[in-house]
Parts: structure tokens; sequence; C-alpha cells
């Protein structure tokens, strides 16, 4: 919850700093926890913090490779068509959940 309301904060209309500290943690997790996330039927946060991970390694300066910065995307976007519909509907409803 606390990720969501900074994303919120972040690409709403107060422009808050990103909340990198929390998507690097979560696309740095172990297997299982990223697994039992999944099962549990909420990708969500994983596919956001994939996506401001990525957003920043393919705007950022490069500092060699932007390949990963397209790795988190890639991963975002395949844990997006592999959610549930239900998922899938939150992350675009509206008044958005999530901000898509």
């Amino acid at each position: 919850a606390d990720f969501q309301r900074k994303l919120d904060l972040h690409y709403g209309l107060s422009n808050n700093a990103p909340p990198l500290t929390e998507a690097f943690f979560l696309v740095r997790l172990h297997g299982d926890y990223r697994a039992n996330l999944i099962d549990m039927d909420c990708p969500t946060p994983l596919i956001f913090a994939h996506l401001l991970v990525s957003e920043l390694m393919l705007i950022s300066p490069p500092w060699g490779d932007n390949g990963e910065g397209w790795r988190h995307y890639d991963q975002a976007i395949k844990l997006a068509k592999e959610a549930s519909p239900f998922q899938q509907h939150l992350m675009i409803a509206r008044p958005a959940a999530w901000p898509f």
C-alpha cells in the first residue's frame, strides 16, 4: 500500500520523487517471494516496480548497455499479460487503483 501511494504521488499532480528504493527491493525479491505474490493474485506491485526501474534505466545517462532496462520492461509486460483478468481490470479501472 505504501508503494502504491508513493507511485500515485510520483505520477500524480504532486510530482513527488519516484519510490526507487521500494521498486528495487521488489524487483530483487527472492524467487519464492515473487512467486508468492503472483500466486496470491497480487502481481501489480511487481509490474509497477519493473516499469519504474525500466524507466530509470532507459532515461538515465548510459552506464553501458541499456539492455537491462528493456529486460525490466519485458518482465513487467509479461507479468501483466499473465495476470488474472481481475488483476488486469484493476490495473486499468477507473477510478484508478494503480497509476497506469
